[in-house]
């Protein structure tokens, strides 16, 4: 009976910060809506639309985190320090490549992704400009997530949520600045609630960096860390990493395909889908 005690104890330790944290990371896109909503079914319509895209990119680093998470609790049950060096840092890699694509395209292209979900021009020119500022979270939200995957792993789960709660403050009190231009900052409208988003995107990156370093001397790491030192399986890898991101790029792909054709079906429809999305 006490050692039941003591598993629920763990499993509620583990499981509630992760849970409200998730529901914190979910609070960006619902501020950021219920706000925007005030400016009108265009730009609600836009930045619901951007927000599909991006997801694609959260699902699948998700889907490394979550990779990341797998192997470094198996290599510290088996108190291998290398290997747990090692599944860091190549999922990291890997998240961090995949925020270098998404980065450059919305960069470079985001009138033409957006092209895919709405030929409204206005709509267009709306979800196009806050998808290029959007992409400067990229980089933080997979570092942020790799970090996370750490800590949770390290029994450290709190941790994680405290960052996200501070980020998801500090995006809510920019948002009202930035978006309706208040104690003299300007109204900058979308793009306002876009760069709230990559403040604290990378306020939530900071302090769980801050967090790692404190617990963990994470810079040593990298010192530390070597693809030579011990052979590596590549195939045991791919097993691990290929079902879980399969499921989940076409998870989020089926969710674009929604996205695509309420945008198709006008602003309206579209802006209607962005308003229930997050809840």
């Amino acid at each position: 009976m006490k050692q039941n005690h003591s598993f629920f104890r763990n499993v509620c330790n583990l499981a509630i910060p992760v849970a409200l944290q998730s529901m914190l990371q979910s609070s960006f896109g619902i501020v950021d809506q219920i706000m925007i909503g005030q400016l009108g079914s265009v730009n609600i319509a836009g930045v619901g639309l951007a927000v599909k895209f991006s997801g694609i990119f959260s699902v699948v680093v998700a889907a490394l985190g979550a990779v990341a998470g797998i192997m470094i609790s198996q290599y510290l049950g088996q108190q291998d320090r290398i290997e747990v060096k090692r599944s860091f840092f190549l999922n990291l890699y890997f998240a961090l490549g995949l925020a270098a694509l998404f980065t450059a395209l919305c960069l470079l292209s985001p009138g033409w992704i957006m092209g895919f979900y709405t030929t409204d021009p206005a709509t267009l020119a709306a979800t196009a400009g806050y998808l290029r500022i959007l992409s400067g979270t990229f980089f933080s939200m997979a570092c942020a997530t790799m970090l996370s995957a750490l800590l949770r792993c390290m029994e450290k789960a709190s941790l994680p949520l405290y960052a996200s709660f501070l980020a998801a403050a500090v995006n809510t009190a920019l948002n009202y600045l930035l978006i309706f231009g208040r104690f003299g900052f300007p109204a900058m409208g979308t793009a306002g609630a876009a760069i709230a988003t990559v403040i604290s995107q990378f306020l939530n990156l900071a302090l769980m960096f801050f967090m790692a370093i404190r617990l963990f001397h994470l810079s040593s790491l990298s010192g530390a860390f070597s693809f030579r030192k011990v052979p590596f399986s590549w195939k045991q890898y791919a097993s691990i990493l290929l079902p879980i991101l399969v499921c989940e790029f076409f998870w989020s792909f089926g969710e674009n395909v929604y996205a695509v054709i309420y945008g198709r079906l006008g602003t309206e429809a579209s802006a209607a889908m962005t308003l229930t999305g997050p809840i």
